[in-house]
């Protein structure tokens, strides 16, 4: 982050899917981060049943502002005014090609009034967004490889 100049991290929620995970190991690294870089956490349906230890993060229940954006777990509805970061469909497209071959990718969905983030861990799952359902939607879709965004051809 440092590196980038990031002053602060924004977690879109669920930052802890059980109260199991809440190991002494993810409980030291995540202080220790949280000392260098401060840290929010937008509460997520997972994060919302499970108390913390108490940890240096700025905790908010459904949303956090800054300035004309706003970082919230769930996706606001189409037509809500300025421009929301969330989180929580962990959105993935197919790609097929001509030959047949298909693979599922994690994906960034971008909408007029919303981007919404992909989750790239090993158990987080992911929801299949028809490509032309998005299209309808006045979606963008991207992908990540080769360490670079892909935009994606929606057809209807």
């Amino acid at each position: 982050m440092a590196s980038h100049g990031a002053e602060r991290l924004v977690v879109l929620g669920d930052f802890w899917h059980g109260a199991e995970g809440l190991t002494p190991v993810l409980i030291q690294a995540v202080d220790g981060f949280a000392q260098r870089v401060p840290t929010v956490l937008v509460l997520g349906n997972h994060d919302r049943r499970i108390h913390p230890p108490d940890l240096p993060l700025e905790v908010v229940s459904t949303a956090w502002v800054s300035g004309p954006l706003t970082a919230a777990h769930e996706p606001p509805p189409p037509g809500a005014p300025g421009f929301t970061l969330a989180g929580h469909w962990h959105p993935a497209v197919v790609i097929a090609s001509r030959a047949g071959d298909r693979l599922r990718r994690p994906c960034f969905v971008r909408y007029p009034h919303a981007l919404v983030l992909p989750a790239f861990g090993g158990l987080t799952g992911a929801l299949t967004m028809r490509r032309a359902d998005l299209a309808r939607q006045g979606a963008q879709v991207a992908v990540v490889g080769d360490g670079e965004l892909h935009w994606l051809p929606l057809r209807r």
